[in-house]
């Protein structure tokens, strides 16, 4: 045998497993929780969730609110999302937290907002 059986494998091991592509955003946002709004950068998006960057962690599990206002947008966003996982990181010398969210639902702006993001950008 030549061992391509193995590839399709090998192939399945390797791929993307995310229902939709994240684009880099690197986009101003506010994030809400506790009661308390915070200042936010979406690091990258897709239409099902997001990595974001912030002084502030929400605890894992949490439901917040994301407010986003982009030029692509007819206007501001507010989309609700469940925290799935989030670390403090030291990117320079301030303390600042990356979580991953998901969506609460696919609001047709935000697909929108994807997919201009996305022919810009290009998906990654």
């Amino acid at each position: 045998m030549d061992g391509s059986w193995k590839k399709p494998l090998r192939a399945r091991v390797h791929q993307d497993l995310r229902r939709s592509s994240r684009i880099i955003a690197l986009m101003d946002c506010e994030i809400a929780f506790n009661g308390v709004t915070h200042k936010a950068i979406i690091v990258n998006l897709s239409t099902n969730g997001a990595l974001i960057s912030s002084k502030s962690l929400p605890p894992e599990g949490s439901v917040i609110s994301i407010h986003i206002s982009h030029p692509n947008l007819k206007g501001p966003l507010t989309v609700d999302a469940l925290v799935l996982s989030g670390a403090w990181v030291l990117p320079t010398n301030e303390k600042a937290g990356r979580f991953r969210v998901r969506f609460s639902s696919n609001a047709p702006e935000l697909m929108h907002l994807h997919y201009t993001l996305s022919v810009k950008k290009g998906a990654c």
